[in-house]
């Protein structure tokens, strides 16, 4: 029979190939913009001032490779904003900024109210939430009472290729999943305010150093970062050991980057902390630490592994001569006992006989003979022609192991596999003891 294409199933059709071929069909995403007390007044010359906070949810593993961000107040790039940031939160859900979240990028102006995060390659979890904040640094000679209303632009991939190009908008994962549908805007705003003084403390970091640290050597550079804010300029970077606060060296604009060099440095246990100062007069300290300092690591002690005790029947050596597969063990007074069945040599060395010595018969014959060699203590046998299961104890002893609940707790679940077979022959040379239930 003839099949009709109709128009329908032509467009049903035509649109399955349409669908993007990066695009995962299991892949869900979503962005949620988190409200914060945004403060009325964003003052010159401060940093990472929060103007936008948000979620990105996402169902399957997944990677952020760009995003774009606008200001839909007046504000405007070089005029107000200095510059802007791109945090990853660092899992407490609050906005903490320099030194604690990770800074992902800075932003590139698009346009003089539109700026781009791009080659982010941020590894996104199935099944996962990751905040995201963005924060602007402001300049000093802005326009007064300019506005800053933040929001994430409306996804749009002019060219389909899941990540930013010139004049796009949105949020662009790897999975080509298409977010936000519209523009997602803050429902609060703050104004550009000109402020004649700096209150504003600069922040500081230890970088190379943490609580509870163990450091080994007489001497150490410690490393930091600090952050201006507010236009003063920073006069100095402390390290404060105990109660002795000494300053840092200036390895960059600014003291972006600081260290200090600590020498002699006697063991024990220090507690440490940075101070920045700016040219104001306002402060601030890092969290204090501890941190020991050792001048040569604890020694390792590698002992040996101990070698296991060896019972009566292996402190010896082992015997046989050519034309016989007999294995004799011969004691610590020159006494051979012999293997009276694989079986029991087996229960001791496996099917390992490297440790056996072969002698002249006349070697062999020069010692005199004992008892055989009873299977090892801890074993478990059966025994020809008896439908029992025994526990070998000591100097030849045996139990019968009642029940197949015992013989798990006693030998595992697998206790059938460790069973060793002795001939109805040599069960007279053992004595049974009372079973275990």
């Amino acid at each position: 029979m003839k099949k009709t294409l109709t128009f329908f199933s032509f467009i049903f059709l035509l649109g399955i190939f349409l669908v993007p071929s990066s695009v995962s069909a299991a892949q869900e995403a979503q962005i949620t913009l988190n409200s914060f007390v945004q403060e009325y007044y964003l003052y010159s010359k401060t940093t990472d001032n929060l103007v936008l906070d948000f979620s990105l949810t996402v169902t399957e593993a997944d990677t952020l490779n760009d995003l774009v961000v606008q200001n839909n107040g007046d504000a405007k790039n070089s005029t107000d904003i200095a510059d802007i940031i791109l945090w990853l939160d660092d899992g407490n859900d609050v906005y903490d900024g320099f030194g604690v979240d990770t800074e992902l990028a800075t932003g590139s102006s698009n346009s003089v109210k539109s700026w781009s995060f791009v080659d982010l390659d941020v590894a996104l979890e199935a099944d996962s939430t990751s905040r995201f904040y963005v924060t602007v640094s402001l300049t000093q000679n802005g326009t007064e009472g300019s506005s800053f209303m933040f929001a994430l632009s409306g996804y749009n991939d002019m060219n389909s290729n899941t990540v930013f190009d010139a004049n796009e908008f949105g949020v662009f994962l790897e999975s080509g999943y298409e977010i936000p549908d519209q523009s997602l805007e803050m429902t609060t705003f703050a104004k550009y305010n000109r402020r004649g003084f700096d209150p504003i403390a600069p922040k500081v970091v230890i970088d190379n150093l943490s609580d509870g640290e163990t450091v080994i050597g007489d001497s150490y550079v410690i490393n930091g970062r600090s952050r201006e804010s507010g236009g003063s300029g920073i006069d100095d970077i402390e390290i404060c050991i105990n109660t002795d606060c000494l300053s840092a060296s200036n390895e960059d604009v600014d003291f972006e980057s600081w260290q200090y060099s600590w020498q002699n440095i006697s063991e024990g246990d220090y507690e440490i902390y940075a101070k920045a100062t700016d040219n104001n007069g306002n402060t601030r300290e890092t969290e204090k630490i501890v941190v020991t300092f050792q001048l040569e690591e604890d020694e390792v002690i590698d002992l040996p592994d101990e070698e296991p005790e060896l019972s009566f029947w292996e402190d010896g050596r082992f015997l046989k001569i050519s034309d016989s597969p007999a294995v004799y063990f011969l004691d610590a007074n020159d006494v051979r006992h012999v293997y009276p069945t694989y079986s029991v040599w087996q229960s001791y060395f496996g099917a390992d006989f490297s440790s056996v010595e072969t002698v002249e018969g006349t070697v062999l014959s020069s010692y005199d003979l004992a008892a055989n060699v009873p299977m090892k203590e801890g074993s478990l046998m059966e025994v020809e022609s008896l439908t029992k299961y025994y526990k070998v104890g000591a100097e030849g002893t045996l139990q019968w192991v009642k029940s197949e609940a015992t013989l798990v707790e006693l030998f595992g679940a697998d206790w059938i596999d460790q069973v060793y077979y002795l001939q109805a022959g040599f069960y007279s040379y053992y004595t049974v003891l009372d079973p275990i239930e």
